[in-house]
């Protein structure tokens, strides 16, 4: 991997990281208790929500320990998987390593948040006054993996050789 493009890269990583960080202890000193903090009048709040489930609040109603555990590994398991690819493609060219590193810096943000209250913090609920909702909150760190699979996926329509090329250990 060439110095400057992982240089470029690692800052992403630790800005994204490091605003997941801060915009969740922030939420916690300032909106926890509170029921919700107007942002943008008619377009973004803040509230409190602790998600002890997956993506969408998936399972967040399962009332079990092991399941904060399981959820942990498998995060940690995808982290891996994500080094291991990121460590493979590591010669190809800084867009094709972009989604991984913003992947791989929500997934960070997301496992701490596991590993110290068991729960990730959610904060973010985006809506066009009261026609268009999304109904989950999300953090930076789902933002940062969202991003990430966006760019991913339009790599993967457009510029699937290039991917298949690093994957046969040809230079792309």
């Amino acid at each position: 991997m060439k110095k400057r493009k992982f240089i470029v890269l690692s800052l992403l990583f630790l800005i994204g990281f490091s605003a997941d960080f801060a915009t969740k202890q922030m939420v916690m000193r300032h909106v926890q208790d509170k029921s919700t903090i107007t942002i943008i009048d008619g377009f973004l709040e803040f509230s409190y929500v602790e998600n002890r489930g997956m993506v969408f609040g998936f399972l967040n109603n399962e009332q079990t320990g092991l399941k904060r555990y399981a959820l942990t590994a498998l995060t940690l398991f995808s982290i891996i998987v994500i080094v291991t690819i990121i460590w493979r493609l590591r010669e190809a060219p800084f867009i094709y390593l972009l989604p991984f590193f913003l992947i791989l810096a929500g997934a960070a943000g997301n496992i701490i948040d596991r590993i110290r209250y068991g729960h990730v913090i959610d904060f973010i609920h985006m809506h066009w006054k009261e026609t268009l909702d999304y109904p989950w909150l999300y953090n930076i760190a789902d933002a940062l993996v969202v991003v990430g699979m966006m760019i991913l996926a339009v790599l993967f329509l457009f510029k699937k050789d290039v991917f298949e090329s690093l994957n046969a250990g040809k230079k792309a």
